[in-house]
């Protein structure tokens, strides 16, 4: 971390006077860094790691202990807490990491995988997706687009919200009205991302969600960024989406009733 103090400008930290020295910023900046590369790594380290090297059998055993590395990973995931893919990119490349024989085309395609793994992970973890998702992946995310993004929330903002992502702006997603005007409609869950909910044949067809602790969490930190990210559009699948669900769930029963329909 070679200028720990324009890090925290960065992040408008520098507002005050530096609580610790040069030297303690930058091995407090470091740790943190190689905290986020362990939990970013975690399910790539057999891809990237050499463990005949000294660090690669360190990082290696580090990993194969199975540490807790979850609530970490979730937290990586709020909005509050995103760092930035440039950053992670310098993190990530470190030759020491990654080997100082390696050239930058196979530092590029770690970096690659490593930011693939994690956005399809939290994809997966939120919704159930189909079997050509993989295939929309790569199409939406070719080798080096990841690093346009500024951070991984985002990337995982435009994989779920599907072809709604891109709408022009005062557009809605889907309009709302037709659905609360039937009574009685069946309700169907389907693979996919936001663009599958739709009222088709006298059915309500929604994505199928995953329905963990934090789950919840998920959902409010991308419809804050969906919010921050153009906040003078109409342009909120997400929200809309939400409003949705929020609109069909007005107690326990109705929870039991989504479950019932495959929803949940």
């Amino acid at each position: 971390m070679d200028d720990p103090l324009g890090v925290l400008r960065a992040y408008g930290l520098d507002h005050t006077e530096p609580k610790f020295s040069r030297r303690t910023m930058q091995c407090l900046l470091t740790l943190d860094a190689l905290t986020i590369f362990l939990v970013s790594a975690n399910d790539t380290y057999n891809d990237i790691f050499d463990e005949k090297t000294q660090i690669g059998a360190r990082i290696t055993a580090l990993l194969k202990t199975r540490l807790e590395y979850v609530r970490l990973y979730n937290d990586l995931f709020l909005l509050e807490n995103q760092v930035p893919i440039a950053l992670l990119r310098k993190v990530i490349l470190l030759e020491k990491l990654i080997g100082p024989n390696s050239t930058l085309m196979d530092q590029q395609l770690k970096l690659d995988r490593i930011l693939e793994v994690n956005v399809s992970n939290m994809c997966e973890n939120t919704l159930v997706l189909t079997k050509d998702h993989r295939a929309k992946f790569e199409k939406a995310y070719p080798q080096g687009e990841f690093e346009k993004c500024p951070h991984i929330i985002a990337c995982v903002y435009r994989i779920l919200c599907g072809q709604y992502a891109n709408l022009e702006q005062q557009q809605s997603a889907y309009n709302l009205q037709p659905l609360f005007k039937k009574a009685g409609i069946p309700i169907k869950g389907i693979k996919g991302v936001l663009n599958e909910v739709g009222f088709h044949k006298r059915c309500l067809f929604l994505p199928i969600v995953k329905l963990y602790d934090q789950t919840e969490s998920y959902f409010h930190n991308l419809a804050m960024y969906e919010f921050m990210e153009d906040y003078n559009s109409f342009k909120c699948p997400f929200g809309e989406y939400i409003l949705l669900m929020t609109s069909l769930i007005k107690e326990v029963g109705y929870v039991k009733h989504l479950i019932d329909c495959g929803v949940i």
